[in-house]
């Protein structure tokens, strides 16, 4: 869970947005994340703020807001392209 200071400028965005609160789960298993987020949106349980795909920072991300207004934020790193992990591992040695 992460916590920061108010900050006047932005706390209506803030109070718009999440409530103060936001919970971020990571996930090893892209899988398992996706799943999760299409559970828990499934029969309108939560609204998607943001779609559970490729974020520009290389990893699987998501947000959505669940029926009591907290946010969650979605995330899993995206599986390592064919070649990348034995070139990784070499590099290692």
């Amino acid at each position: 869970m992460g916590m920061s200071e108010e900050n006047k400028k932005s706390m209506l965005a803030v109070k718009e947005y999440c409530k103060g609160l936001q919970l971020h789960m990571n996930f090893d298993d892209v899988d398992v994340a996706k799943a999760g987020f299409k559970r828990a949106t499934e029969d309108g349980n939560a609204t998607v703020l943001m779609p559970f795909e490729p974020a520009f920072w290389g990893s699987m991300f998501g947000l959505l807001r669940d029926p009591f207004g907290f946010v969650w934020a979605f995330c899993s790193n995206l599986p390592p392209k064919e070649g990348e992990g034995a070139k990784e591992e070499e590099e290692s040695k």
